[in-house]
């Protein structure tokens, strides 16, 4: 396998990510594909077989109801720990209606939640782009500070 970069260091980095991957039989992401895609992809091989239905059932409305709306049209590799904070932000005053009726905004266990669907999506994708923050195959999720839930 062949990996290319400016130095012996960076490419040493690249292909350890990729060997990395290999290993753990994740399929690396296509070079352009976009977030929602690839959310699509996760939830039904890796998520659905691995997790209770229950625990589908959340990761599959948060992914569908709030992730994919703010960022689906984002690509894989240009996601960065801007966009992750910034939906934490948005799902922070997001209005939605839901049992019970009445609009009402997220819970900040809800917004945890979506930053924690983000992080295992991220874990998988092992973004590969150096992000503002200097950290060079840094996860866009994990450089973005988790929600706090207050009590």
């Amino acid at each position: 396998m062949r990996v290319h970069s400016k130095s012996r260091k960076e490419a040493r980095d690249r292909l350890d990510k990729v060997i990395d991957a290999a290993e753990a039989s994740v399929p690396r992401p296509q070079t352009r594909q976009r977030l929602s895609d690839y959310l699509d992809y996760w939830l039904e091989p890796v998520v659905k077989p691995e997790l209770r239905a229950s625990t589908y059932a959340g990761y599959d409305t948060m992914v569908r109801q709030h992730i994919k709306p703010a960022l689906g049209r984002k690509y894989l590799d240009a996601l960065t720990p801007i966009d992750v904070r910034h939906i934490v932000t948005e799902l922070r005053t997001k209005r939605t209606d839901g049992p019970g009726g009445g609009q009402r905004v997220l819970s900040p266990r809800m917004v945890q939640f979506a930053h924690a669907v983000l992080r295992n999506v991220a874990k998988l994708v092992r973004v590969a782009t150096p992000h503002y923050e200097g950290r060079s195959g840094s996860r866009p999720s994990h450089s973005a500070d988790p929600p706090r839930v207050h009590p």
